[in-house]
């Protein structure tokens, strides 16, 4: 009757020792395989933050890009468009290539 209660008491040390083992082989090899999907889940939430900041400078480029042609095209109409002036907008904001600034700003263009 003990037997059904304490399996353990069959088996000899020997096998005790080896189930042991492979016990803790799987231990570690599921603790593995956690950690590298933990590993490419945070890479990948990262790369999707980095690429977000991208879209935002460039966005922001868009942005002051369009109030450097609507200034412009202001004072086209208003007949104000002077070699001065051109230079005192460009000065306040200036239109820039905004694919070359993401480029400069991360290192890596805004399609990667």
């Amino acid at each position: 009757m003990s037997h059904l209660f304490n399996p353990w008491s069959d088996i000899t040390d020997n096998t005790k020792a080896a189930i042991i083992r492979w016990a803790y082989l799987i231990i570690v090899i599921a603790a593995t395989i956690t950690l590298i999907v933990l590993v490419n889940q945070n890479k990948q939430i990262v790369d999707d933050i980095q690429h977000d900041r991208k879209q935002l400078v460039y966005d922001l480029c868009l942005d002051q890009n369009a109030r450097n042609e609507e200034l412009i095209q202001f004072l086209r109409e208003e007949d104000a468009l002077t070699p001065v002036a051109m230079k005192f907008v460009n000065l306040l904001a200036p239109k820039r290539n905004c694919k070359l600034v993401v480029l400069n700003t991360f290192g890596s263009s805004i399609d990667n």
